[in-house]
């Protein structure tokens, strides 16, 4: 089964970055793009994976989880890998003040003995958008993407083992774990969880 680790979006976040880049789908030709359901941050990629090692990973995720505590993440810019010029990923980027990338440290440390070495690109969190359909990329034209932005914010406490569905149209997801995150936390005047302790 191929799975990933990541987290899922609201319905109302969804709704809302499907709804302000409205013009950006509508003017990008050659792209597929994710559907509103199906929005999330990857974590960790593990791929294809056999049914006899679901368990170990499980036990890793509830661990790293358990390690952090409930964050905030708020939405950005539209953004492009490789670069603007010829797209192969548009993104939506994330800030959360690091939070995400010490879930990255902890599962890559928890993975690893598994069977699953770290990326060797360094982790950037963002929100997939859509991919290119064609391999030379498309171009964003300066009206299209540049300064779109979204201000919106999301509170996670939990972390998901993700089985992707692949067949005829766009990529089907399923929960297989949802880990909670259950460090303790005190919550700032921003509503910004302070991690303490993990």
């Amino acid at each position: 089964m191929r799975l990933f680790i990541g987290v899922r979006l609201s319905e109302d976040l969804c709704a809302r970055i499907v709804r302000d880049t409205a013009h950006v789908r509508s003017s990008v030709p050659d792209v597929r793009w994710t559907n509103a359901d199906a929005l999330h941050i990857t974590l960790r990629f593990l791929g294809e994976v056999a049914e006899e090692n679901v368990a170990a990973i499980r036990s890793a995720l509830d661990a790293c989880a358990s390690q952090r505590a409930p964050f905030i993440f708020r939405t950005g810019g539209v953004g492009a890998f490789p670069r603007m010029s010829r797209a192969q990923v548009l993104f939506m980027g994330v800030e959360d003040a690091g939070a995400t990338s010490e879930l990255v440290a902890c599962l890559d440390a928890a993975l690893e003995p598994l069977g699953f070495p770290p990326e060797q690109r360094a982790f950037a969190p963002h929100v997939t958008l859509g991919r290119a359909k064609k391999r030379r990329g498309v171009r964003l034209s300066e009206p299209a993407a540049a300064g779109v932005t979204i201000d919106a914010a999301m509170r996670v406490d939990r972390v998901e083992l993700i089985r992707s569905h692949l067949g005829v149209g766009p990529a089907r997801y399923g929960a297989l774990q949802a880990a909670l995150l259950q460090a303790r936390t005190g919550i700032g005047r921003n509503g910004i969880g302070d991690r303490r302790g993990g």
